[in-house]
Parts: structure tokens; sequence; C-alpha cells
């Protein structure tokens, strides 16, 4: 059964590649970023908070491995009011 018939041609004509068209762009030369003073002030706050957090964490490890050798050593000992203190929050 035949619906319609397509001439050869014309279906190649169909499927032809055409070639690419390129558009010139201009590119803008005025184009320049600004930071406001807030994220100028909020940036210089973030530097600081991770340099404070970095010597934090070098205080932290160096408690943690205090107490380790305190606990390898036999010697570490904590209060019992000072626990009840800490569950309590205070």
């Amino acid at each position: 059964m035949k619906i319609d018939s397509i001439n050869p041609s014309e279906l190649m004509r169909q499927y032809v590649v055409r070639p690419k068209m390129t558009v010139q762009q201009q590119s803008p030369a005025s184009d320049k970023t600004e930071l406001t003073e807030g994220a100028k002030t909020f940036s210089v706050a973030l530097k600081a908070a991770q340099e404070l957090m970095d010597t934090q964490t070098s205080e932290h490890a160096a408690r943690i491995n205090e107490v380790t050798e305190q606990i390898r050593n036999g010697t570490y000992s904590i209060s019992g009011y000072k626990v009840a203190e800490k569950i309590l929050g205070r």
C-alpha cells in the first residue's frame, strides 16, 4: 500500500547540511566588577574566622594528644563534680 510518493531528489534536498552562519559578537569594553563595602567587610571577617578556626584546631589537637598520653600512662583523672557540671550544662 502506497500512501504518498516522495521524489528521492526532494528527500535529499531536505537533508542537505547547510553551512553554519557565524554571528559576530562585540565584547563590551566597559564591563567591570566592583564589590560593595559590605562584601569587602564580609570577606575580611571570613578570612579572620578561618584563621581563628585553624588556630583552635591545633590547640584542640594538642589537648587531645595530652589527654591521650595521660590515659595511656594511667594518670588521667577527672572530678565527678566536673562531669556532673558538664551534664547539667553549667
